[in-house]
């Protein structure tokens, strides 16, 4: 029975704030004009693609590739010192 009062009040608190404080909640009102200014222009996606990922998927390989390299240059020496 304790548990359905704690629920009614809660309740009850939660539809007046709701009622009471609508206007300041959802921005009721004037509101000013938003301009929207996009992110990425569609139109030039793919020379973005190749101006700004291109290069940085390149230096991923080339790191990648230099670490294995290295990791295979170091186990051939270690393999001749035996």
């Amino acid at each position: 029975m304790r548990n359905w009062f704690l629920f009614c009040g809660i309740a009850f608190a939660m539809v007046s704030c709701m009622v009471l404080g609508a206007g300041e909640a959802f921005a009721q009102g004037t509101v000013p004009d938003v301009t929207f200014t996009p992110i990425v222009n569609f139109g030039d996606l793919f020379t973005t693609l190749t101006t700004v990922i291109g290069p940085i998927v390149a230096a991923a390989l080339m790191l990648g590739l230099g670490i294995w390299g290295a990791r295979y240059v170091f186990s051939i020496i270690r393999s001749m010192g035996r």
